[in-house]
């Protein structure tokens, strides 16, 4: 890629109209704000103290660009995951975090989002033995670091049998 990254904002309004949840309308909502010109949002864009009710459901991950294929690390779980995760993989690598089988779903989901810089809106099954019961509904959106790649993405997910309120 060369140069800051640009999302056709067409496309990212029929995206939108996928979200049915009222939390991820709001994050993409913050998130599609942050744009300047188009450009994908970098993470100093985003300011926590705007988004204070979805804090607990958020989860960062940055990428590692160091070698061939992008790496990734869990920078921050929010309490509300960790407590229904039942731990908290902040700090860690995906192959640390999950074994396998799971790190090689979870590796290439969000390869595709740093490669593509585009969002992922999905049900997955929880990357934890164990929890697998658990039902949920994540939203993933790309962020920069000021630059032409995806270094971190921000994670929400809301689970079906816990919504929150405001």
């Amino acid at each position: 890629m060369g140069g800051p990254i640009v999302i056709d904002q067409h496309e990212l309004n029929t995206f939108a109209e996928t979200l049915e949840l009222p939390e991820h309308r709001q994050l993409f909502d913050y998130w599609r704000s942050k744009f300047r010109a188009g450009r994908l949002p970098a993470r100093k864009d985003i300011d926590p103290i705007d988004i204070p009710n979805l804090l607990p459901w958020l989860s960062l991950i940055e990428t590692d660009w160091s070698s061939d294929a992008p790496r990734f690390r869990i920078r921050l779980v929010g309490s509300g995951v960790v407590d229904r995760f039942g731990r908290d993989a902040t700090g860690l690598w995906f192959e640390d975090a999950y074994d396998e089988e799971v790190c090689a779903q979870q590796v290439a989901m969000y390869t595709q989002i740093v490669t593509t810089a585009w969002p992922s809106l999905s049900r997955p099954t929880p990357p934890i033995r164990d929890r697998e019961h658990i039902v949920s509904n994540r939203l993933i959106v790309p962020l920069t670091g000021g630059g032409d790649r995806v270094e971190q993405m921000m994670s929400l997910i809301i689970f079906d049998d816990a919504r929150l309120r405001s």
